[in-house]
């Protein structure tokens, strides 16, 4: 694709939607390398290339690149990374393929894109107002998908996307575990080979929860053999469907009920759960001191 050159065109802070890492999977630091790259050189990298007035690419590699699009606010450019091409296939994304593919994206995600990026500028001036304001440009920023806006994950779900597995997840209604959930599902979903059988089961006992989640991941921009990697099911539907001639005409238990009859199982099968329950027990005698 012949180079097609702009003006000079510097940023003053850049925002990465987690969908670019979702398309391309090989090496994330190497997006993060690529984006710090163009916070500090500009347009005038040699890695920067203007496909249209909207939509530019960055090199990554020989064959790889993100696509990217400047949004100004507030007088301020602010570089949008949204989404990734592999082996020069810029086709397979809507931003390219779709003339009017960069709008719509600006128009659907406007208002969190913005609350996004008035945040930064508030950690900006606080933290210039500091004894020692920090050098530089700040970190790119990673905006993960979630329920029809963009959010950004705090530090400790962060940690979360780091951490390896099994990992156990607690925390108040409404503290994130929901939307650390579906982070997790595509960062894992991600790393499945290309045309891999295998699949992430995602499973809840509230079949509400089910729905919302079901739904929040059916309306991620993901492509279509990654979207089929993780299913959504209660445990009465695993039940129902690994030990089915077992569940049949029966119902789950509520906590409350499984309660009572583990309380009622455990009454019973004492001494078989604990040989040593009703082992004698001789009580030791406490030593005398003699006077001498």
């Amino acid at each position: 694709m012949p180079r097609n050159r702009s003006k000079g065109l510097f940023w003053r802070r850049a925002l990465i939607d987690r969908k670019v890492f979702d398309r391309y999977s090989k090496d994330e630091q190497k997006i993060i390398e690529a984006v710090k790259a163009l916070l500090n050189n500009g347009t005038h990298g040699t890695n920067y290339e203007k496909l249209r007035d909207d939509l530019a690419s960055a090199r990554l590699n020989d064959a790889d690149r993100i696509l990217l699009t400047n949004y100004e606010l507030d007088g301020q450019n602010n570089l949008l990374v949204i989404d990734a091409a592999e082996w020069h296939e810029y086709k397979k994304s809507p931003a390219y393929n779709d003339k009017n593919g960069v709008k719509n994206y600006l128009v659907k995600n406007k208002e969190s894109i913005e609350k996004r990026i008035r945040e930064m500028m508030a950690e900006e001036a606080a933290a210039a107002q500091s004894p020692k304001p920090p050098a530089g440009k700040p970190e790119p920023v990673i905006l993960d998908y979630y329920n029809q806006q963009f959010i950004r994950l705090n530090l400790s779900q962060q940690s979360v996307l780091q951490s390896g597995l099994p990992l156990v997840v607690s925390g108040a209604p409404g503290s994130g575990k929901s939307c650390v959930a579906i982070s997790m599902l595509r960062q894992l979903a991600a790393q499945l080979p290309e045309g891999s059988e295998e699949k992430i089961l995602y499973l809840t006992e509230s079949p509400r929860l089910l729905k919302e989640m079901q739904a929040i991941w059916e309306s991620l921009e993901l492509p279509r053999d990654m979207q089929r990697r993780v299913e959504f099911k209660t445990y009465a539907m695993q039940a129902a469907e690994s030990r089915a001639e077992y569940v049949k005409d029966r119902t789950v238990c509520t906590k409350l009920e499984f309660e009572h009859w583990f309380k009622k199982y455990v009454s019973d099968r004492r001494n078989e759960l604990n040989p040593a329950w009703r082992t004698p027990r001789v009580k030791k005698a406490k030593p005398r001191m003699i006077p001498s």
